[in-house]
């Protein structure tokens, strides 16, 4: 069994030094505010700001996101190797396949998690291994107003997946007597991709087989796909940044919510750091 990481450790390291110098800041300026204010109130003040750096960091990666979002689009009929966006339907053309859960999709992710806890007493802290982790996907297309293009999933980081703005079916206290797909857990989730489902892609894409299908030309073909459709070009993911089964408007929308309430957060944290100035400027 391996932990599951929501970040991976370039993200890590990055959020790390975006919150150490922001919380040593903080804490410094705490310093000379219990100077000022005095213990009490510049000790809240401090606090207060250093919540504060939580929903300010959502705003910034959220708007970060929505740039990446509104990078232009490829069309399909001009894609190659390289760094894309890409927005379409999903067309099945093999026959679908059916997740643990029994749904018929063109794509499932599925994990079995258990948590458990390092540590004792006040300084326990969760983690989440993942017991199993099972995928699949039939062969499909993803289709444009210009074009349609077969796409390999096989080398997707399928942990991050579960992060992704993928609809997700999510499953806890699992009963013992009725284990999914034949294995015990606490947690089960499950990704799943449907016919005419919307799809959006932002990453990095290599062009397996150009054109029309040669079968002299082959040299190998990924597992997973078991037909090659004759006139359409076909593509594995090398490295993925954001995928889902959501329009373009809806991925913004969410990213859109998520800014708001961060900045309603934030706002009333900064007004209670200036109500606990202007208290102690009144006294």
């Amino acid at each position: 069994m391996k932990v599951i990481r929501r970040y991976t450790r370039r993200d890590e390291v990055i959020g790390s030094l975006l919150l150490i110098p922001t919380i040593g800041a903080i804490v410094l300026f705490g310093y000379f505010a219990v100077q000022y204010y005095g213990d009490e109130v510049g000790f809240y003040i401090t606090i207060v700001l250093l919540l504060a750096i939580f929903p300010a960091l959502a705003i910034v990666f959220n708007i970060l996101a929505i740039v990446k979002i509104k990078k232009k689009n490829t069309n399909l009929d001009s894609l190659d190797t390289g760094s894309h966006e890409i927005v379409g339907k999903i067309k099945p053309i093999g026959k679908l396949v059916k997740s643990p859960t029994g749904i018929n999709c063109v794509y499932y992710a599925s994990f079995w998690i258990d948590t458990v806890y390092e540590g004792s007493g006040n300084h326990q802290n969760a983690m989440e291994l993942l017991v199993k982790e099972k995928y699949e996907n039939c062969t499909f297309v993803i289709e444009d107003e210009y074009d349609k293009i077969e796409l390999d999933l096989t080398n997707l980081k399928t942990e991050l997946i579960r992060f992704y703005d993928i609809n997700k079916k999510k499953l806890k206290n699992l009963g013992s007597d009725n284990p999914i797909g034949n294995v015990r857990s606490e947690k089960y989730e499950e990704v799943v991709m449907m016919p005419n489902d919307d799809f959006y892609f932002n990453g990095t894409i290599e062009e397996v087989i150009k054109n029309d299908f040669d079968e002299t030309s082959v040299i190998s073909i990924p597992p997973l796909l078991t037909e090659i459709p004759t006139g359409k070009k076909l593509f594995k993911i090398i490295k993925a940044q954001l995928i889902g089964n959501k329009s373009e408007k809806k991925l913004i929308k969410n990213k859109i919510n998520i800014i708001l309430i961060a900045l309603v957060i934030f706002i009333v944290f900064l007004m209670i750091a200036l109500g606990l100035h202007f208290t102690k400027i009144i006294e």
